[in-house]
């Protein structure tokens, strides 16, 4: 409801960080990551949650004064 979007997870074919885009600067918290299938699968989904959705839940909080912890 605020207008903000969180930064989009990315996921490029490969088996190596190599395989991700040179040359082109992403957000810092942008989620820029590989698979075999370029397919989302739980643990890339997991993975996008720790760097991406809990921090920016978490800062949004301090920001709003409300302290309760994410399970």
């Amino acid at each position: 409801m605020s207008g903000l979007f969180l930064p989009m997870q990315l996921i490029y074919e490969g088996k190596s960080p190599r395989c991700l885009p040179q040359g082109i600067r992403f957000l810092e918290n942008f989620g820029l990551t590989f698979t075999l299938n370029h397919w989302s699968n739980e643990a890339k989904m997991i993975e996008h949650l720790e760097k991406v959705v809990f921090p920016f839940v978490v800062e949004k909080r301090k920001e709003l004064s409300m302290n309760r912890r994410l399970s």
